[in-house]
């Protein structure tokens, strides 16, 4: 690619709605930074206001094993956090595969 091709589709890019048009964005498999970044703070938080008993390792690999599922089966973290059925169900198996420990 030269570089005027390359100015051109920056251009594009840039025009058609600013730098979101850009924007890397998650799909199912492979969630950008972002949000699993937005999934271990909502999960850690979640956790912690839970009546259920874990201590803050045991809460770090709820949140880490329920982030790896819902990598693979979400497209981002909106789309879990939207799916209020399965969602749930994903931190309580992860829950008793950590308390199986």
């Amino acid at each position: 690619m030269n570089k005027l091709q390359i100015i051109i589709i920056t251009s594009i890019c840039l025009s058609i709605s600013g730098l979101s048009a850009c924007k890397p964005t998650s799909k199912k498999g492979a969630w950008i930074p972002e949000d699993k970044q937005m999934f271990l703070k909502y999960c850690k938080e979640a956790r912690k206001s839970k009546d259920i008993q874990l201590s803050k390792p045991q809460i770090d690999a709820v949140c880490d094993c329920a982030l790896q599922k819902s990598i693979k089966a979400y497209e981002s973290f909106y789309e879990a956090n939207a799916d209020t059925v399965n969602f749930k169900s994903v931190g309580g198996d992860c829950i008793e595969q950590i308390r199986g420990r």
